[in-house]
């Protein structure tokens, strides 16, 4: 490790902006416009536009809310051209922020870590679920500020600008709570330790604490205190919001949210969904992901066993672990294709940041992955063919090829009936 330590200021001459950057935003630019549909197709994506606050306190109504103070009815167009315009942003920061920690990682780890940003941008479970069914959801605007935080995380001044950021995404959807936030936290956490000598430390701490319980409040109140809407049912509901959209909206998202209980949603729709598809659908892009999944033990297996303190020790398992957070809520919701996206994007986040902060720890088991695909480029080389090749397969793009369609039309249409929904839409 001393000796990894006396090399890290080994000069080089520095690639000037653009080198990294535009090579990675022009890929991912290539790849997500081979995915990406001419047009919205999603009706759960495009009717949580139309929640506002003009309905009182309400979950997820954020957005709506920008759009109407613009706007008196929100059309499809409205918002695929803002969704295009946001997919463009994060790919732009991506691709901005994978340079930053490619150039100014230490030279003996550089080329290690320009495999880890070409790993991620070729991973079939990373960010291309953005623009595929999930196209326009609001996880795109969720993970732009997940990056923001990143980003802020190294300002002595505007890291206190997190917990408003944590605020505006928990606005946006407080999902966020159980999908980028436990690793962001680790991150907050792990910088308040590190200056543990000096006072910065206690401030560390303070925006670790002030952040948490911030966002722990945000749950609940957008879960469980949301005003209480005047309609009896979905049907009035849907009637309402339809004069405020050019589109037909989904009836059994907006049941979801606010009429149905969410045992009967569970048994009447989230298990035969789950058994038909959607835990198929899972298992094939984790079959597929095995490679990134034996990458990340190994390095967090190492990274905790060369852990310089208990504490820098349990920040490393935390991380590792912070994965789990996920399953539960991905389980109950049949969300397996966005979690599962958002769990591997988190994991290279954090590797990422603490190859970036210089862990000494890190930086040694980054350096071994890179040697190791040095002397066997072949492996790279076949990873990086087949993971960019299998974004375009059906089995990776439509979680509805694993099921007969005739078979999930009538036992999706078996609960909407049940529920006497004025209209089915599939």
């Amino acid at each position: 490790m001393s000796r990894l330590k006396s090399r890290l200021q080994t000069p080089e001459k520095e690639k000037g902006f653009g080198y990294y950057e535009f090579p990675l935003f022009f890929f991912l630019l290539i790849t997500s416009l081979g995915l990406m549909p001419n047009r919205l197709l999603d009706a759960n994506a495009m009717t949580v536009y139309l929640i506002s606050y003009r309905l009182g306190l309400q979950s997820r109504a954020l957005v709506g809310t920008v759009f109407f103070l613009f706007t008196d009815k929100i059309t499809s167009r409205q918002i695929y051209v803002v969704s295009v315009i946001a997919l463009m942003l994060l790919l732009m920061l991506i691709a901005i922020l994978l340079g930053v920690f490619i150039r100014r990682s230490p030279y003996e780890v550089r080329s290690s870590v320009e495999i880890f940003a070409l790993l991620f941008v070729a991973a079939p479970w990373s960010i291309t679920y953005l623009t595929g069914l999930n196209f326009g959801s609001f996880d795109t605007y969720l993970f732009i500020i997940a990056l923001l935080i990143v980003v802020f995380l190294k300002s002595p001044y505007l890291r206190w600008g997190i917990p408003v950021l944590t605020l505006l995404a928990m606005a946006i959807h407080q999902g966020f709570f159980f999908s980028f936030f436990p690793a962001l936290a680790i991150l907050i956490l792990y910088e308040a330790y590190q200056y543990h000598t000096n006072d910065r430390s206690i401030a560390g701490y303070i925006l670790f604490f002030v952040t948490c319980l911030t966002s722990l409040a945000l749950f609940f109140t957008f879960q469980y205190l949301q005003t209480p809407l005047p309609f009896s049912n979905v049907n009035e509901f849907v009637d309402y919001l339809s004069d405020y959209a050019d589109f037909e909206l989904s009836y059994a998202m907006l049941d979801s949210l606010y009429f149905v209980s969410f045992s009967e949603y569970y048994r009447g729709f989230v298990q035969p969904v789950m058994k038909l598809y959607a835990l198929p659908f899972a298992l094939t892009i984790l079959a597929f992901s095995l490679p990134l999944i034996v990458l990340f033990v190994y390095f967090w297996k190492n990274t905790i066993k060369s852990a310089e303190s208990i504490v820098l020790r349990l920040i490393f398992l935390l991380s590792a672990l912070a994965s789990l957070v996920f399953l539960p809520v991905t389980y109950l919701l049949n969300d397996w294709d966005r979690y599962g996206s958002i769990i591997m994007s988190c994991q290279f986040i954090l590797a990422f940041y603490f190859i970036y902060s210089r862990v000494p720890g890190a930086l040694e088991v980054t350096q071994k992955i890179g040697q190791f695909f040095q002397e066997h480029p072949i492996i790279l080389f076949l990873l990086l063919i087949f993971f960019s090749s299998i974004k375009f397969a059906v089995v990776t793009t439509d979680f509805s090829a694993y099921a007969n369609l005739d078979t999930a039309k009538e036992v999706i249409f078996k609960y909407y009936e049940s529920r006497k929904f004025d209209h089915f839409l599939m």
